[in-house]
């Protein structure tokens, strides 16, 4: 029975990389990377993981991309399919 309790770790190890959690973070760190890389220093502004205070509240932005030509909010996600919205649609659609 003692031989068999390296599964147990094994299992949880297996749970935690397949949840949505640790998949979430893996997708923030690609689009991070992507914008530190693909957007010119002298241009743009990249801020990661900002809190913001907000109605009482605080709200979690994942990236914000400042420049002259505005300020862009992106939010990551890990989903599958795809996402569809417009600048003024409160609800956006996804399909897998």
């Amino acid at each position: 029975m003692i031989h068999t309790l390296w599964i147990i770790p094994l299992v949880l190890l297996i749970i935690f990389l397949l949840s949505p959690r640790f998949r979430g973070d893996i997708a923030e760190t690609r689009v991070r990377r992507l914008l530190a890389s693909g957007l010119e220093k002298n241009r743009y502004t990249l801020l990661n993981d900002i809190t913001l205070p907000s109605g009482g509240g605080t709200v979690h932005i994942d990236h914000l991309v400042v420049s002259r030509f505005g300020i862009f909010v992106i939010e990551s996600e890990y989903v599958r399919g795809w996402i569809s919205g417009g600048e003024f649609q409160q609800r956006w659609k996804q399909k897998n």
